[in-house]
């Protein structure tokens, strides 16, 4: 096969809406969005045989990108909590001082 591969580019126009949508905090709409992904990503596997190497590394390449955003919203949800929780400390030590 020459040339790109049409669903491939759909998979990736999807996970970009997909990872903005969650930095955006959007879940039900990015949930929704993981679901169409996942079931395009089935479908580039029903003839595993069209699948090049480029493509195959172009996908690689994907889930690797689903994991930095993954961790990066891991760490900032942590750091948000971490915030609140100090806020929470410092507002009780004034309540009680």
């Amino acid at each position: 096969m020459s040339g790109s591969n049409p669903l491939l580019d759909e998979i990736e126009v999807l996970s970009a809406e997909i990872h903005s949508l969650l930095r955006q905090g959007v879940k039900e709409l990015s949930e929704r969005r993981i679901e169409q992904r996942q079931k395009k990503i089935e479908l580039l596997f029903i003839h595993p045989k069209r699948i090049t190497e480029q493509d195959q590394q172009r996908l690689i390449a994907l889930l690797d990108q689903d994991e930095i955003i993954k961790q990066q919203l891991e760490k900032e949800q942590q750091e948000y909590h971490n915030r609140n929780r100090k806020r929470s400390k410092l507002k009780l030590y004034r309540q009680n001082s």
